[in-house]
């Protein structure tokens, strides 16, 4: 089982779950040994590492098209000076600004469901 904690670059023979390596004897086969919980430890921060980086990835891949067009819709409430009435220029800039509102919400709604995700499984 403890096998399953070793990385690539400690690959170096079979574990026997507390007494650190069994096969090739070297210097860090004695560190296993010696140091066992230091070693789950240590394996254990990189794991965490790692999920944590998948969630932040799947995450910013759901998310990111949403977080461009929030940056993007903004730019466009800037209206140029054209002619017309007042209430119409409002009414763009309205419609617009609801639509950035849109796309905040779509965000939120995303991370409220990952939320709920990681909760159900906690």
């Amino acid at each position: 089982m403890a096998q399953g904690f070793r990385s690539s670059s400690m690959g170096m023979g079979t574990s026997t779950g507390y007494s650190g390596m069994v096969g090739q004897l070297n210097e860090q086969s004695k560190v296993d040994a010696k140091y066992p919980t230091l070693l789950f430890k240590q394996h254990l921060t990189v794991y965490v590492e790692k999920i944590y980086e998948m969630i932040h990835d799947a995450l910013k891949k759901e998310i990111g098209p949403f977080l461009n067009l929030c940056i993007q819709a903004p730019r466009s409430v800037r209206v140029r000076p054209i002619r017309g009435s007042s209430k119409s220029i409002h009414s763009n800039i309205v419609a617009k600004q609801q639509a950035s509102n849109i796309y905040g919400q779509s965000i939120v709604n995303k991370l409220d469901h990952t939320l709920n995700i990681l909760s159900a499984n906690h």
